[in-house]
């Protein structure tokens, strides 16, 4: 089941990553699946579309470009960075939208499990796992922000072996 969300339940500190794009065009999914997509403007490409749906427990980012009836730009859709099994996400995606992964104008390369580990060292000496990521990039992003906050706590990343 697909549920619309508001933009406010996006975390955006996670970031977000590419995990397939639909060979629908903004409005056929929005007339086929009763997803409304807000219009904005983004330097660059020009008009855009976007919407956040929830399906089972995760939530995903749609977004169309250029045309709101264009099939070839398709919509893409992402998880969010710290998307716990982005493989199991894609069959969610696919059959909340009954679609055969086939028929998808293109899936993300890795749908490997999130790798990445932010950690945080409280005052005990003592290292607790606080979130997985897909990309090193993202957890080291995270990671300045939570210490960029002032805690006495240290963070660290490290890569899953």
């Amino acid at each position: 089941m697909i549920q619309q969300v508001a933009e406010s339940e996006w975390n955006r500190m996670y970031g977000y990553e590419f995990l397939c794009e639909f060979p629908f065009s903004v409005k056929e999914v929005s007339d086929n699946f009763g997803v409304e997509f807000e219009e904005y403007l983004e330097d660059g490409l020009g008009e855009c579309f976007a919407a956040i749906v929830k399906i089972k427990d995760s939530l995903y980012f749609l977004r169309g470009y250029l045309d709101i009836n264009q099939k070839e730009a398709g919509v893409c859709v992402n998880m969010p960075g710290d998307h716990p099994n982005p493989e199991q996400g894609l069959s969610e995606v696919v059959e909340s939208f009954n679609i055969k992964t086939s028929e998808l104008q293109s899936v993300c390369e890795d749908l490997s499990l999130p790798k990445w580990i932010l950690t945080r060292q409280g005052d005990d000496g003592n290292e607790v796992e606080m979130c997985r990521f897909l990309r090193e990039h993202t957890a080291l992003f995270v990671m300045k922000k939570y210490t960029e906050r002032g805690h006495k706590q240290c963070y660290f990343v490290h890569q899953e072996t």
